[in-house]
């Protein structure tokens, strides 16, 4: 199995974030079911430059959001987040907080998993 990754770094006034993403087969338990498409797993991580002095817990307020509300996830606080079963296809990827302002970015999964992205 090929696994993807991909990471940009977004610098913003206040902000600097680090997305990481790694994008995975989900498992097909049947192989007879060729029709089905397959789906993949969008993996990343949210980092914020220390220097920054983000608030305490800055993570619990943000959650990643695909195709703009579609699909959606929760960032941990760790700052990782896994969107699931999402097919191939174009899409806008976006960080969503109430006290930060984040670009979108879009990202296409090819039907080999590949990734590509633009800012």
């Amino acid at each position: 199995m090929t696994l993807n990754f991909l990471q940009i770094l977004l610098c913003f006034p206040l902000i600097c974030l680090t997305f990481a993403f790694e994008i995975k087969p989900q498992n097909q338990e049947n192989d007879a079911a060729q029709d089905t498409p397959t789906l993949f797993s969008v993996e990343g991580k949210l980092t914020i430059r220390p220097e920054l002095q983000p608030k305490p817990n800055v993570f619990g307020d943000i959650y990643i959001s695909l195709d703009y509300g579609r699909y959606f996830g929760f960032v941990r606080s760790d700052g990782s987040f896994k969107l699931n079963d999402i097919p191939t296809g174009s899409y806008i990827i976006e960080a969503i907080s109430v006290d930060y302002t984040f670009e979108p970015l879009r990202i296409d999964i090819t039907n080999k998993g590949r990734l590509e992205l633009e800012s």
